[in-house]
């Protein structure tokens, strides 16, 4: 991962007057459209798209045996259609997120970015927690056509 030498620089800085911005993009088919947050206090037009300023805080993946590692992704303050969102989905629906780092004096410019699928959501009356990693991915079949006497019996 190469972020660009004034981003660095600004990670690096203890006095940094401008600070950095996580960008969270929550799409899916059954969502009524994305849904963009920022982890700010105030809200953010970027690129012509409105985010929602947020609290945000981000655990990292833990690395333990016999379970797949996941990233937490925790929203406060959540709005009431956010909560309407989530709730419609049904068991299977998939839902992709986007994170997102950017500057605030360039935040149209993005540092960094990591897509990855929500692999669950758990909700109280003041914050979503949402978990999201590979697991959907690595839980598939290595072969998507199989020869077996269940899909093809007349071969067999």
């Amino acid at each position: 991962m190469t972020f660009s030498q004034n981003f660095r620089k600004q990670l690096q800085s203890t006095d940094d007057g401008d600070g950095i911005l996580l960008l969270i993009i929550i799409e899916g088919t059954k969502l009524g459209g994305p849904v963009h947050v920022v982890s700010d206090t105030r809200d953010w037009v970027i690129g012509d798209i409105a985010y929602i300023g947020l609290p945000v805080r981000f655990s990292f993946p833990t690395d333990q045996a016999g379970s797949s590692s996941s990233a937490q992704i925790t929203i406060d303050n959540v709005s009431r259609e956010l909560v309407q969102e989530i709730e419609a989905l049904q068991f299977g629906d998939l839902l992709d997120i986007t994170l997102r780092l950017v500057t605030r004096n360039n935040p149209t410019f993005v540092e960094w970015e990591y897509p990855a699928t929500l692999q669950r959501a758990t909700m109280t009356t003041a914050q979503i927690v949402l978990s999201m990693g590979d697991d959907t991915l690595l839980r598939q079949s290595a072969c998507l056509l199989r020869y077996d006497p269940i899909t093809v019996p007349g071969v067999f």
